[in-house]
């Protein structure tokens, strides 16, 4: 609704884009904490093609350190597919033993 409402008002593209993002930083904070609240975990390990956005990627990152959470991401093989396909193939490998 928020997004329509600027819109509507004229609100640059660019200041509505990192609301949203923001939003979506907040977001995954909040998540985290309820886990950690839920579950006692405070790792957290961050995957998927989302994670090739560095706004989204870096913000949330320093969000939950911020919260003491220690934060894991991807460093050597890229978050999006071929992620997917180099640990299908260490699964392969490993069950072919």
């Amino acid at each position: 609704r928020a997004v329509f409402q600027d819109c509507a008002r004229g609100v640059a593209a660019e200041k509505i884009a990192a609301a949203f993002m923001d939003c979506l930083v907040e977001l995954a904070g909040l998540q985290c904490a309820y886990g950690r609240e839920r579950l006692g975990l405070n790792r957290v390990v961050l995957s998927g093609g989302v994670f090739q956005n560095m706004y989204l990627l870096s913000g949330i990152m320093d969000r939950l350190r911020e919260e003491g959470f220690e934060v894991f991401c991807h460093s050597r093989v890229s978050t999006n597919d071929e992620g997917i396909s180099l640990g299908q193939m260490i699964i392969a490998a490993k069950e072919s033993k």
